[in-house]
């Protein structure tokens, strides 16, 4: 995003910070693609089953904690504002 030295605002200088704001927001709308794909992913097969029942209720265990928290946080920020 290079300026003119007079600061003047041209069309071609708005098309160009256009085009490279929209690179940046597919670059970074990809990565969060790919990083929530591999979130919710279905679990890999185990070897042992005792192991992939124990993995099976950490990751729900998790997701379960994560969902409490994220209420209290709610509740918490309502109480800020009443």
């Amino acid at each position: 995003m290079t300026q003119p030295a007079n600061n003047e605002i041209t069309l071609e200088l708005i098309s160009q910070q256009k085009a490279e704001v929209l690179k940046k927001i597919r670059s970074h709308q990809s990565t969060i693609t790919s990083s929530t794909k591999q979130l919710f992913a279905p679990l890999n097969p185990v070897t042992r089953q005792s192991n992939g029942i124990m993995k099976a209720f950490n990751t729900g265990m998790v997701m379960f904690d994560g969902l409490v928290i994220g209420l209290k946080i709610f509740k918490g920020i309502r109480r800020l504002f009443k």
